[in-house]
């Protein structure tokens, strides 16, 4: 199995690869400063992204971790809003293990040029993130 960081470079490539395939749109859009040229040229390079993905099965397969939330952070809530504020909510820190089930999440790029699972939409990182909205 690939590294976190092998992977991430990885796609970087074939997206820059992409970009290249589909190079002569972008320059075409920008000579015309078309914002629909630019959608179009997005979406012919995301077509070559995926035909690419796809010629390496199991790239986007990311081992599940669990978020602890950091001890030395303490949410600071003030009056205001239905419940309260909180005002540092920006400053969480989070922990994060590997899964002991070793849950494997499989993402696959869709047409749309989103990467979705079983959970929803996900976004490519190079580590894991988390955040907890206390304002909503």
């Amino acid at each position: 199995m690939r590294t976190k960081e092998e992977v991430y470079d990885l796609i970087f490539d074939l997206n820059e690869d992409a970009h290249n395939a589909a190079w002569d749109s972008w320059i075409a859009a920008d000579e015309e400063n078309d914002e629909e040229m630019r959608e179009e040229a997005s979406e012919e390079q995301a077509g070559y992204f995926r035909e690419m993905l796809e010629q390496h099965p199991g790239l986007l397969e990311e081992a599940k971790h669990y978020a602890e939330q950091d001890e030395s952070f303490k949410p600071e809530i003030i009056p205001g809003g239905f419940a309260g504020h909180c005002v540092n909510q920006g400053q969480q820190k989070w922990n994060y293990k590997s899964a002991p089930e070793g849950m494997v999440l499989r993402a696959r790029l869709r047409k749309d040029g989103n990467f979705h699972s079983n959970f929803g939409k996900h976004v490519l990182s190079t580590e894991p993130r988390k955040f907890y909205d206390y304002n909503f």
